[in-house]
């Protein structure tokens, strides 16, 4: 089974670009954030939802901490 999720999302652009360089691929996996202006778009491609959840958590919390450290620097 593929599952797949397309989120848009309003990230500071600074956090963003520091997120992007996080971007995978192997097989059937894939996890791509897109920095675009004012809007990004993450993209996970997985086998299952259990991997998509897993995958899912893992990024918000990262985004958490990234978002928290921006706003500390800002």
């Amino acid at each position: 089974m593929n599952v797949s999720a397309k989120l848009q999302l309003r990230i500071p652009k600074e956090v963003c670009k520091s997120m992007e360089v996080d971007n995978y691929t192997k097989g059937n996996f894939k996890i791509i954030l897109k920095c675009e202006n004012n809007t990004s778009t993450l993209i996970i491609k997985t086998n299952t939802i259990g991997s998509l959840k897993s995958t899912l958590d893992d990024f918000f919390r990262c985004l958490n901490a990234s978002l928290e450290t921006y706003n500390i620097l800002k």
